[in-house]
C-alpha cells in the first residue's frame, strides 16, 4: 500500500544545489510523485532561496532541515541546542526577509560530529568523559528544557516540527531512561513527527531484521543510504544501497509506517533510481524477516533493561541488593560442644 507521504532528504550545499536543480525535470518529477523535500539549510544564500521558491511554485512542499557548521557540531543535540536556537533565529529572520514558505522545520538529532570522530579514533580514551556525562542529571534536565523551549518557539511561529532520530530513541523511551540523552545528547522529544533513521547502510547484514523490529514503533521511517551526506573524519562513507535493497526496505516500511523518507535525493539521481521509484508498485508482495526480527527484539529488551538501570541507579540498588544478598552463600553456624 502506498504511504501517505514520501519525502526525500537533500543535504547539498548552496553551491551545488542550484546546479542540481538547473533543469525543471527533477522538480517536475518530484511534483508528479507528490513527494516532499527535506532540504538541508546550511545557510540561506540567494542560490538556496531561488531553489526553494522554484520548488514551492511547482507544488513541492519543502521542510527546512536545520544544520550547523562542522565546527558547531553539525547536528542538533543537547550539546548543540544553544547553537541550533541561534541558527533558528537567523533562519526565521531570513525566511521573513525572503518571503519563503516551509512545510515544517526538521531537527536532525545526532551526537556532535566531533564526538563521533573522537569515539571512532579512541573509544577507550573517552571513558572518563562518558562517565562524567552519565551522572550529569542536572545538566541534562537544564539542556532538555532549552530544547523544549526551542520546539515551543518553532510551534509558536506556526511551524510543525519533525525530528530525525536514531532508532535507539525508541528503546530509551520504552525504558523510561535518559541514559543516551546524557551520554550522547540524544533526547526523546515530543514533536509533530518523529522519523526513525533505519538505514540499511548502517546495520549491515541484519539491516532488514532491525528495520522490521523497529517498524511497528514508528509512524515515520527513513531508509537509505543511496549516497551523499557529510563525512565523519576517519570513517568510510556509508555503503550505497542497490535498487533491490532500497525497494525491499521501502515495501517493508510501508507495511507499518504512513510516512517514508529516503536518504538521499542526490544519491537517487546519481544512481538513476528516480524513474524506478516513480513507477514502484507498492502492492508488490514482500516477505519480512520475522524470526530474525524477533531475535533483534530480544536483544533490544536486554538493552532497555540496562538503560533503565543506568537511569535509576538508586532504585536499582534498592531492588537488586537484597536479591544479591539473599543469593550469597551462608556459613553454617557451628554448635558449641556441651
Amino acid at each position: 500500500m502506498k504511504p501517505s507521504s514520501i519525502t526525500f532528504f537533500c543535504e547539498l550545499h548552496s553551491s551545488e544545489l542550484e546546479k542540481f536543480f538547473t533543469s525543471n525535470g527533477l522538480i517536475n518529477q518530484l511534483a508528479r510523485m507528490d513527494a516532499n523535500l527535506s532540504l538541508a539549510i546550511h545557510e540561506l544564500t540567494p542560490e538556496l532561496v531561488n531553489v526553494v521558491k522554484k520548488l514551492t511554485r511547482a507544488g513541492v512542499p519543502v521542510t527546512a532541515w536545520l544544520l550547523l557548521t562542522r565546527e558547531e557540531g553539525y547536528w542538533t543535540s543537547l550539546d548543540t541546542v544553544h547553537q541550533t536556537a541561534q541558527k533558528y533565529a537567523e533562519f526565521r529572520s531570513s525566511t521573513q526577509a525572503n518571503q519563503l514558505t516551509w512545510a515544517a522545520i526538521g531537527l536532525d538529532i545526532e551526537p556532535r560530529i566531533d564526538m563521533l570522530t573522537r569515539l571512532n579514533l579512541n573509544p577507550f580514551g573517552q571513558i572518563l568523559t562518558l562517565k562524567k556525562r552519565l551522572f550529569s542529571f542536572r545538566k541534562y534536565r537544564r539542556l532538555e528544557r532549552v530544547m523544549e523551549d526551542l520546539i515551543a518557539q518553532i510551534h509558536e511561529d506556526g511551524y510543525a516540527v519533525e525530528t530525525y532520530q536514531l532508532p535507539s530513541v525508541v528503546d530509551e523511551r520504552k525504558a523510561h531512561s535518559s541514559t543516551l540523552a546524557r551520554l550522547f545528547g540524544l533526547p526523546a522529544l515530543d514533536v509533530d513527527r518523529e522519523v526513525l533513521m533505519l538505514y540499511s547502510s548502517i546495520f549491515g547484514k541484519a539491516a532488514d531484521a532491525v528495520l522490521w523490529s523497529y517498524a511497528s514503533d514508528a509512524n515515520a521511517i527513513g531508509v537509505g543510504s543511496t549516497g551523499g551526506g557529510t563525512m565523519i573524519d576517519e570513517m568510510p562513507p556509508l555503503r550505497k544501497l542497490r535498487w533491490l535493497e532500497l525497494k525491499r526496505d521501502l515495501l517493508m516500511a510501508s507495511k507499518q509506517a504512513n510516512h517514508l523518507y529516503i536518504f538521499s535525493l542526490e544519491g537517487c539521481v546519481e544512481q538513476n533510481l528516480m524513474d524506478r521509484l516513480e513507477g514502484l508498485d507498492w502492492d508488490t508482495p514482500q516477505s519480512v524477516p520475522a524470526a530474525r526480527s524477533h531475535e533483534i527484539s530480544l536483544i533490544r529488551k536486554a538493552i532497555q533493561s540496562v538503560l533503565w538501570i543506568l537511569s535509576h541507579p538508586v532504585t536499582s540498588f534498592l531492588i537488586f541488593f537484597p536479591i544479591l544478598w539473599l543469593m550469597l552463600p551462608r556459613r553454617k553456624r557451628r554448635c558449641k560442644p556441651e
